[in-house]
């Protein structure tokens, strides 16, 4: 007889630290403030430069969080 492959879904925790680390990304790119010269430089709240396109915190944030949650509920399907 075969077995049917059980769909397994990640985990709650798996998830919340996923959405985390991503939402840490976030903060960590997001401009703070920027400085008016040609070409304009932007700096995060911690003053490190960072760019100062606004498309790029949010998809490294989605990045990172997809890519945590992935390897987390891979471990979790391991272990069962």
């Amino acid at each position: 007889m075969e077995q049917v492959a059980k769909r397994t879904w990640p985990s709650a925790r798996t998830i919340i630290i996923a959405l985390l680390a991503g939402f840490v990304v976030f903060v960590l790119l997001v401009p703070g403030s920027v400085l008016t010269s040609d070409p304009p430089q932007c700096f995060a709240m911690l003053f490190y430069p960072v760019p100062c396109a606004t498309w790029v915190p949010w998809v490294a944030a989605a990045a990172v969080a997809g890519v945590v949650g992935l390897v987390l509920w891979m471990n979790e399907r391991r272990r069962r």
